[in-house]
């Protein structure tokens, strides 16, 4: 909407109020449906998936604080999440962060302090004990391991066919 009253603000200012009114219909509409039923079991789920998801670099991302996120008990929150999803709400932090910093270990030259800070871990010793624990390797060996064997990639010649010559 920003984009095209910016665009020729005079001319279009009917359509980004029409825009702007349909916007507000629908957050309307929204608001008042999800206070007249109590969410489901899946669209808590849904939505703690989502948080997890957009909070991973929070060092504070818990199940406690997303419990109070989707106004639920810690306890309700486990047993439905793991129910729906077949994993623990921790576990499935833990994984999505090593995922994270596994990613910027092989495609980045960050500090190992920075990746962990950036994928929510307190300290870099705790990082580097989780990220041991998950993968069996610290994360200065899984990056030099990566970049060992993209080394090699490149210095391995191609095949090259002689079927065309004679």
């Amino acid at each position: 909407i920003c984009q095209f009253h910016r665009y020729n603000g005079c001319i279009n200012g009917a359509a980004t109020r029409g825009l702007m009114m349909a916007e507000f219909s629908l957050l309307l509409a929204l608001v008042e449906a999800t206070s007249s039923h109590l969410a489901s079991a899946t669209d808590i789920v849904s939505l703690c998936q989502w948080l997890i998801q957009h909070n991973l670099q929070d060092e504070s991302l818990s199940v406690e604080s997303l419990a109070q996120e989707v106004d639920c008990t810690p306890n309700h929150l486990s047993k439905i999440f793991h129910k729906k999803t077949g994993d623990r709400i921790t576990e499935r932090i833990n994984r999505l962060r090593i995922q994270n910093a596994s990613d910027a270990l092989r495609w980045t030259r960050l500090s190992i302090k920075a990746i962990a800070a950036g994928c929510g871990y307190s300290g870099a010793n705790y990082f580097c004990r989780i990220f041991r624990q998950a993968t069996g390797r610290t994360p200065q060996s899984y990056r030099h391991e990566f970049q060992r064997e993209s080394s090699e990639e490149t210095e391995q010649p191609g095949v090259v066919s002689s079927a065309g010559t004679r």
